[in-house]
């Protein structure tokens, strides 16, 4: 997600909107803990990439939605430490989402911490002013 300004708004998400949202404690606080975002961070902001029906399954290195492949899923991060995430197949309820860097496999997302339920976004996003990493 390049830095930059963005217009929040109340929403319900679709496929492909960029969203805000706070995942679980435990995964909150992993995030907090190995430095992958700061204590003044308010939330994460991914896009929606799985929505309800969505088929989205997980093995030792790739996640796919719907049959298709969209990402590498490491099994450690950047300084070595495990990353552990949900395992087999699972199909989004109505009141989920599944949130996911489609840019980068480098992302600490849905990859990892799986579904989202809807009560955690807080916001979507619209891009006015970014630059370019």
């Amino acid at each position: 997600m390049p830095r930059g300004l963005y217009y929040t708004f109340d929403c319900t998400p679709k496929r492909g909107d960029l969203i805000q949202f706070r995942p679980d404690i435990l995964h909150w606080n992993l995030a907090l803990e190995r430095g992958y975002v700061s204590s003044r961070t308010q939330g994460l902001l991914k896009e929606v990439a799985a929505i309800s029906g969505d088929h989205v399954c997980w093995n030792d290195t790739h996640i796919l939605i719907n049959g298709k492949d969209v990402g590498l899923v490491l099994s450690e991060d950047s300084e070595g430490r495990p990353l552990t995430h949900p395992q087999g197949c699972l199909t989004v309820s109505s009141n989920e989402t599944l949130p996911l860097a489609t840019d980068t496999s480098l992302s600490y997302d849905g990859r990892y911490f799986g579904f989202i339920a809807s009560e955690m976004i807080t916001s979507c996003l619209s891009p006015l002013l970014t630059e370019s990493l």
